[in-house]
């Protein structure tokens, strides 16, 4: 298994909230996309990495764009965090 960052942590953050917005049990929605529930557990935990084609069932079945996932590092976001680092200082 790689080894996981922040990154891993956030994404799998995002996925659990879409999870719970959805109203999915987490078994429904490992079913839905093939994977073991504790293996979805490790995924929202950050704790595993997932691959591409996992996340591209995943926003099939939540309905969502990959795109969601990333949006804390997109440059729309980035420019908002350095104007509030600049801010801060």
């Amino acid at each position: 298994m790689p080894k996981t960052c922040v990154i891993d942590c956030v994404i799998g953050s995002r996925l659990r909230t879409q999870r719970l917005l959805a109203d999915l049990e987490t078994t429904t929605l490992a079913n839905q996309i093939g994977v073991t529930e504790q293996r979805l557990e490790e995924f929202e935990a950050g704790v595993a990495r997932i691959d591409a084609e996992t996340m591209r069932l995943i926003c099939h079945v939540l309905n969502l764009q990959v795109s969601y996932f990333f949006a804390p590092w997109t440059k729309a976001e980035k420019q908002s965090a350095d104007i509030y680092l600049v801010a801060a200082e």
